[in-house]
């Protein structure tokens, strides 16, 4: 038989171990929170997007790097050759882990349209081109990225090799007197 003093013990320690972060989540605050769901702590996923366009005078504009979040509509503006070039951009992933993507791409010209918005289904990591009359292309290539990635490891500077061998110094010229206490003593 389990005294009362004893159980009196526990309550508190079942107290702390249902308030702690570590506690599963059927005891989080909503009730039906999952473990897929991200904490503030942990970085949120993002789609990196690199943009390919080729114009109709065969001339491909390159823009690399932007981020957007998964399922949100965006928008990649650029200027190039004084034009702006504006592609709008949405990425439907059907989960978390899976590499199929829809992408919705838009893409305008100073304003003008000139792809309108066609969703394609995809996969992360491959490169999806869409092509119109005109010789207009646009190749887009999605891959994940954490948002709060730590930042690069700093780039190994080259290893110097050994100097050249040293050419001997010139010998320098000698001035004649200077025997005495006066330093300006045999200048000319």
């Amino acid at each position: 038989m389990v005294s009362v003093s004893r159980l009196n013990m526990l309550a508190p320690l079942a107290l702390v171990l249902l308030a702690s972060p570590f506690a599963t989540p059927a005891f989080a605050q909503d009730g039906d929170a999952s473990a897929d769901e991200v904490t503030e702590d942990e970085p949120a996923d993002q789609a990196s997007v690199k943009i390919e366009l080729k114009q109709p005078s065969g001339k491909i504009l390159k823009y690399d790097g932007a981020l957007l979040d998964w399922g949100a509509d965006g928008n990649v503006t650029f200027k190039q050759d004084d034009h702006v070039h504006d592609v709008s951009l949405r990425i439907d992933r059907s989960d978390d882990k899976g590499a199929a993507i829809s992408l919705t791409v838009g893409y305008t010209k100073d304003g003008k349209p000139i792809i309108e918005p066609q969703t394609v289904d995809s996969e992360i990591k491959k490169r999806e081109v869409i092509r119109i009359e005109g010789g207009v292309a646009i190749a887009i290539t999605v891959t994940s990225k954490n948002a709060k990635a730590a930042p690069p490891p700093p780039a190994e500077e080259p290893k110097e090799e050994e100097p050249p061998a040293e050419e001997p110094k010139p010998k320098k010229k000698r001035l004649e007197g200077g025997g005495g206490d006066d330093p300006l003593d045999g200048l000319k």
